[in-house]
């Protein structure tokens, strides 16, 4: 996580200027609450909230493992693949053809650092908060089974993820309703990815994806 964080908070100050997060902009918001405020709060937040998760399981490692994140790689662009090309079969954008020679690089280099981010701060607050925040209220508040708490917290996080990248909760889309229940269907994705293998390999699977779509964009 350490050097998403790095390029993203990097890029944020030198690449972004004004363009902020969806998912950066609701910590930040939340930090305000309490008086607290702060360009690189969000990454201060992320990394305190993982260094606990690290200190809590009190077995993981502290050595590095670069076998280890080569894997963790390799497997993360395989897992964002399936999801790009759902998303080139259901949402098809008119884009206009461009040569390699035509890319605008700026904005690509801008989208780059906009992908990593996203993969960073929307896995944060939409599957590492959402669910275990949702899980909490209907477990132990609602005392319901753990198969349904479980599938409220994918589906209720999904539903938030989804919403947000529409410009009425300030993401960049109109509403349709074929990118509604993709960006759904990508939630429970991520979700299940979550869940199954963990937090560092969605954040990038997330990020991969994005990668992947920014470049088919870039590219016509």
């Amino acid at each position: 996580m350490l050097p998403l964080l790095v390029i993203y908070e990097i890029g944020a100050v030198t690449v972004l200027a004004d363009t902020k997060l969806t998912a950066n902009q609701m910590l930040g918001q939340f930090f305000a609450l309490f008086g607290v405020t702060g360009v690189h709060l969000p990454a201060i937040a992320a990394a305190a909230v993982l260094l606990g998760m690290h200190l809590a399981r009190k077995k993981d490692p502290w050595a590095p493992e670069p076998k280890l994140y080569a894997v963790m790689l390799a497997e993360s662009l395989i897992l964002a693949v399936p999801l790009f090309v759902l998303m080139t079969v259901l949402v098809r954008e008119p884009i206009p053809g461009a040569s390699l020679s035509s890319i605008d690089w700026e904005a690509w280099r801008k989208n780059m650092v906009v992908a990593i981010g996203a993969g960073v701060y929307e896995e944060l607050v939409f599957r590492l908060v959402a669910i275990a925040l949702i899980h909490l209220v209907a477990k132990d508040l609602l005392s319901l089974p753990e198969e349904v708490c479980t599938i409220a917290a994918v589906v209720l996080s999904s539903l938030g993820f989804s919403l947000v990248h529409f410009t009425f909760l300030g993401g960049q889309y109109g509403f349709e309703m074929t990118k509604f229940l993709f960006f759904t269907v990508a939630g429970v994705y991520f979700a299940a990815i979550y869940l199954g293998r963990g937090f560092g390999i969605v954040v990038a699977v997330h990020a991969l994806y994005d990668v992947l779509v920014f470049t088919k964009l870039a590219m016509g």
